[in-house]
């Protein structure tokens, strides 16, 4: 998402990051989009859920191929993303609340451990996989016990979305 990058760049930078989860095979399926043969469900699992991957400022879409999967489009694409919720109320602070949270933006995956401990107030920090063929929204409405009030979703990594309508797709400039 982002920059174009030669295929030749990504699969080494891929190869180069990846290389501890063991061997791999890389196949090109079109300009910008790479299909990975990995030696072992352990190593695709780790490398899927172990994201976001960011490569000379592009963020990685992946996910598990699928006979849907095209690589002209952004259908089916999804992303680990670790999303921040800042001045999120303590009194949410809870897995229940958290996922319900999560679950507005995507699927979640799971809590860093100073989150799941309250051992930071500021913000509360969770990975989400995120489907990169929808805007991100900049927050979300909770329904609270003293009224409804919006949370601002802040979104690790990404320098590359679209300010105007939360887009991966292009820039607003």
């Amino acid at each position: 998402m982002g920059w174009l990058l030669p295929v030749s760049v990504l699969v080494a930078e891929l190869s180069r990051r990846w290389s501890p989860f063991g061997e791999m095979e890389f196949v090109s399926t079109g300009p910008n989009s790479v299909l990975c043969l990995f030696q072992s469900t352990e190593a695709w699992d780790a490398v899927l859920s172990g994201g976001p991957w960011i490569i000379a400022g592009n963020i990685l879409g992946m996910d598990k191929w699928s006979f849907s999967y095209s690589p002209a489009s952004l259908n089916g694409l999804r992303s680990p993303i670790w999303i921040r919720l800042p001045q999120l109320p303590l009194l949410y602070w809870d897995y229940n609340n958290l996922n319900r949270l999560a679950h507005m933006l995507g699927e979640p995956l799971w809590m860093d451990g100073l989150t799941s401990r309250r051992g930071r107030s500021s913000f509360a920090r969770i990975c989400v996989r995120i489907d990169l063929s929808r805007n991100l929204l900049p927050g979300v409405w909770i329904n609270g016990l003293h009224g409804r009030f919006f949370q601002k979703v802040e979104y690790e990594g990404l320098s590359s979305v679209c300010t105007s309508c939360g887009s991966l797709a292009h820039r607003a400039n």
